[in-house]
């Protein structure tokens, strides 16, 4: 996967993805998966990446645990991203907007991992 200290950002949009349109017509028990789906494509078509690039697509964790929170049969409707292309093609997906809970979240993550670095350099 791309370093962020390696790979230099070629391109960096902010977006709101349209999805109910893409689930609407799949079994419910699909419905995530195929929003999921939409989404890869959407940024693989606005970042300027061919469709079959997929793998070069890569969600943030918080993005995913948004997708899933309300589970499989009821994914959300919308959502804003932020993308970021690098040099080496690989295209980093993220929320826009964190939901309070995740930045709670990312901020205990962030802070015990600053610990394990200073156990690992002494």
């Amino acid at each position: 996967m791309a370093d962020k200290k390696e790979d230099k950002i070629i391109l960096e949009r902010e977006y709101i993805v349209p999805l109910r349109r893409k689930f609407t017509n799949t079994p419910k028990y699909r419905r995530v998966p195929k929003a999921i789906k939409a989404l890869k494509q959407f940024v693989a078509r606005h970042m300027q990446l061919r469709t079959n690039d997929m793998n070069k697509i890569k969600l943030d964790m918080y993005l995913n645990e948004e997708m899933w929170f309300k589970g499989i049969r009821k994914p959300l409707a919308k959502v804003k991203v932020k993308c970021k292309k690098f040099e080496s093609g690989i295209v980093r997906v993220e929320l826009s907007e964190m939901p309070q809970a995740f930045k709670f979240k990312k901020e205990k993550e962030d802070k015990i991992g600053k610990e394990v670095e200073k156990k690992i350099e002494e």
